[in-house]
């Protein structure tokens, strides 16, 4: 459910909305500390400086009780906000904007930048302009009204506040008392802090309250580790449920929620089906003794290259799969589910989902797959992207790493027009390679046109430590973790991002949660990215087959499935100087280093079992 706002400002003071010139004049910058406070009883977030106290926002609204917030419990929350992005120094400007497509008030660095930092999110029917007017602007006048609520919203360019100017002009006042966190009233869900989520499972009994309790708190580690608010959404077992069911209806395909939580004793599973029910389940062989030691071995013999001729990745394949699958397979066949969204705990986030055997299949046989890091960081509007523009870009050369010798050929498939596909045409966009593959060129494509979907051809890599150390390589620099957001993926709105070649620090729970983290930090729908270096030819396969099976089947996630299962039957393969498959049926020539001289299938996860959707599966 998203928090409904009516706020209203304490200021009467004449403040120039429009202009951001400001910013260049020489002015003294008043130091401040933001917190809730109360005055009159009705709270309200407040700057305390150098001259006195300044209320920012009054928190009058009751539409937060819905939602489990009450108006002190709401100031607290964004007000801890106000302190974080000044402390860290990204409350430089405050503005509008979209985050999950979504319209927020949010915090930028320069005036004309994207969102940086969520401070509340608004209703879709909300005017922003015209909420940010009503929060710092003269013309509110000096008894406030409530702010206003539009029928739709306005597409003008967003306003920009100088918060330095607005701490050095806005009159003080007196009366004002600090509200303590530790009160009688409800606190805000993210406001608990139990020792630890193994703790706090232990302790509830019902599958809803274990829910909330997984969501809240993978919520904080991965705002936490990325440094920033990355939802406001707060939607509870039922609400889950019932978006289930309506992606349901939506795509003809069937979803059901996984959350697999690792604890000292035991492997916690919750599954929630659409319309529902919640099933909740313990694991004790899985526990911390035994579990990490299973998913290392796992990935170590799907990507040992010397392996590829076995199966010597089975065992521990089959055992992750009794202890993660076999403990919800009745349900999931009952409820003739389809779609598994997979919400994963530490050491279990980088492990390759659809390698996971059951002794007669793989799972992506039997199910399209997801990862996401909460339910509630993640988009679920179901959008149909088969028309959608694609901005194709990569290098095939690096002066550093490795080079990439099938990328032109892998831009290249993206836009053909291959014979015996199953639509008429090929995707439409653009494409670039080599010098031509900059953050600058990046932007600029992106400002000239919406591109629903952006594919990225290049290495990245998630490594342990900050999201700073962790990057996208270009031509000419490297985009690093922190810095996704400022691209601003969201505006205008990126349904997928492709990143063909990837590589995660299996086991480390930094890289691990970059990795699955990627789609909400970066503020994209989805992401299709893989844990580990494919070869040139593995990655070729299964981008063409992808490519041609998103533009026939509802959702991404299927698509990805289609094309794995044409490379795990042996149904992709090379021969003859051509890449084949189900949807290349004339097949496709390569160019003589890629073509080789004998023919080559992709049957062994190796090749195919990396690709993963993080995000939205729709």
């Amino acid at each position: 459910m998203k928090i409904k706002l009516v706020v209203q400002t304490f200021t009467a003071f004449a403040f120039a909305l429009g202009c951001t010139a400001t910013g260049t004049q020489t002015r003294s910058a008043e130091s401040a500390n933001f917190f809730c406070g109360t005055r009159k009883d009705t709270p309200a977030t407040v700057a305390r400086t150098s001259r006195g106290d300044i209320p920012v926002i009054r928190w009058v609204s009751t539409y937060f009780s819905g939602a489990g917030y009450s108006p002190q419990s709401r100031c607290i929350e964004v007000s801890k906000r106000f302190q974080t992005y000044y402390d860290n120094g990204t409350l430089n400007y405050i503005t509008t904007g979209l985050v999950n497509r979504q319209p927020v008030v949010c915090v930028a660095k320069s005036p004309g930048g994207g969102c940086t930092g969520v401070l509340f999110t608004l209703e879709n029917r909300d005017d922003p302009n015209q909420v940010l007017q009503e929060l710092f602007d003269v013309r509110v006048r000096a008894t406030a009204v409530p702010i206003t609520r539009g029928e739709t919203q306005v597409t003008q360019q967003p306003i920009y506040i100088d918060i330095k100017d607005y701490l050095t002009k806005t009159p003080v006042e007196e009366g004002i008392t600090p509200i303590s966190e530790v009160s009688p009233e409800k606190t805000p869900v993210r406001s608990a802090t139990p020792s630890t989520l193994a703790e706090t499972l232990n302790k509830v009994n019902s599958s809803t309250e274990a829910v909330s309790a997984i969501e809240q708190s993978w919520e904080k580690d991965y705002e936490n580790y990325f440094k920033a608010n990355l939802s406001d959404t707060s939607k509870g077992v039922e609400e889950i449920a019932e978006t289930l069911a309506k992606l349901a209806t939506q795509t003809g395909k069937k979803p059901a929620l996984i959350y697999a939580v690792p604890t000292p004793n035991k492997l916690e599973l919750v599954l929630v089906l659409p319309g529902g029910k919640t099933i909740r389940k313990s694991v004790s062989e899985a526990n911390r003794s035994t579990l990490p030691n299973v998913t290392k071995q796992f990935t170590e013999e799907i990507t040992d290259f010397t392996k590829l001729n076995t199966t010597s990745y089975l065992a521990p394949s089959e055992q992750l799969y009794k202890w993660i699958i076999a403990p919800l397979d009745a349900d999931l066949q009952a409820n003739q589910i389809d779609t598994i969204i997979f919400c994963m705990g530490s050491n279990l986030r980088s492990i390759p989902l659809a390698a996971l055997h059951d002794g007669q299949k793989f799972l992506v046989e039997k199910y399209s797959i997801g990862l996401i890091p909460a339910f509630n960081m993640t988009d679920t509007l179901y959008r149909d992207i088969k028309n959608s523009p694609v901005l194709a870009m990569g290098a095939s050369e690096f002066k550093e790493q490795a080079p990439l010798a099938a990328v032109p050929v892998e831009l290249a498939a993206i836009m053909e027009d291959l014979s015996g596909v199953l639509w008429p045409g090929s995707w439409q966009g653009k494409q670039f390679l080599n010098q031509e593959f900059t953050l600058d060129n990046l932007r600029a494509q992106r400002a000239s046109q919406r591109f629903g979907i952006v594919h990225l051809a290049t290495h990245a890599e998630f490594k342990s430590g900050a999201p700073g150390n962790s990057y996208i390589q270009f031509w000419d620099s490297k985009l690093t973790l922190d810095k996704m957001r400022e691209l601003q993926w969201n505006n205008p709105p990126v349904d997928l991002l492709v990143l063909s070649a990837c590589r995660t620090a299996v086991g480390d729970k930094d890289a691990e949660m970059g990795f699955a983290g990627l789609a909400v930090n970066s503020g994209v729908k989805t992401v299709l990215a893989s844990l580990w270096s494919v070869s040139d030819e593995g990655t070729l396969a299964l981008m063409t087959e992808f490519y041609q099976h998103l533009r026939v089947v509802p959702i991404k996630a299927e698509a990805l499935r289609q094309a794995q299962i044409g490379m795990l039957r042996g149904d992709v393969l090379l021969e003859n100087g051509k890449l084949r498959g189900p949807m290349l049926r004339g097949g496709m020539s390569l160019p003589a280093k890629l073509a080789g001289a004998q023919t080559r299938n992709f049957k062994h996860p190796f090749y195919w079992a990396a690709f993963t959707m993080i995000g939205s599966p729709w």
